[in-house]
């Protein structure tokens, strides 16, 4: 699912693009007035769909980090994963600004985050790296995942 969110990502950000180059920034309108417009239902609709499509790419990701890490880093690597989500939120808002700030457009901001998106997805794909489930003999708890009592009154996973 993680190529195909980002392929996804990356055609309705171009499409978004492509459906705001036309429009007047600026112009105040009531909800009526937008779901009456195609310009503005293919807006709305390319909004939910990269939406849709960062879910397809973040979810399964969180779950292979969750699978493939160690039980006993599990919660560090998650924490970890956060922080840098973080960092990268904010050089991201940063670079926008400047581009912003540069006299991009907001529609060419779209598009500059849809080819970048293109580029990583295309770098992710070039680099060989499994997206797949890890083979079962390399996993380090059972395949049933079962919480069992040991002699102690705390849970222990095996």
């Amino acid at each position: 699912l993680v190529p195909f969110g980002s392929i996804g990502m990356t055609v309705f950000a171009v499409d978004l693009w492509l459906a705001c180059r036309g429009l007047a920034p600026g112009t105040i309108r009531g909800t009526e007035t937008l779901l009456r417009e195609w310009e503005t239902i293919r807006i709305l609709a390319d909004l939910f769909l990269v939406s849709l499509f960062a879910g397809f790419y973040s979810v399964p990701l969180y779950a292979l980090i969750q699978s493939r890490g160690e039980p006993a880093h599990r919660a560090r690597i998650i924490a970890a994963n956060n922080i840098l989500n973080a960092v990268f939120m904010i050089v991201a808002s940063a670079a926008a600004i400047a581009l912003l700030r540069a006299g991009l457009t907001l529609p060419q901001l779209f598009l500059v985050v849809g080819l970048m998106n293109a580029a990583v997805a295309a770098s992710a794909a070039g680099s060989g790296h499994e997206w797949g489930p890890v083979p079962a003999s390399s996993r380090s708890i059972t395949d049933s995942g079962s919480c069992t009592r040991t002699g102690t009154s705390s849970p222990s996973f095996h």
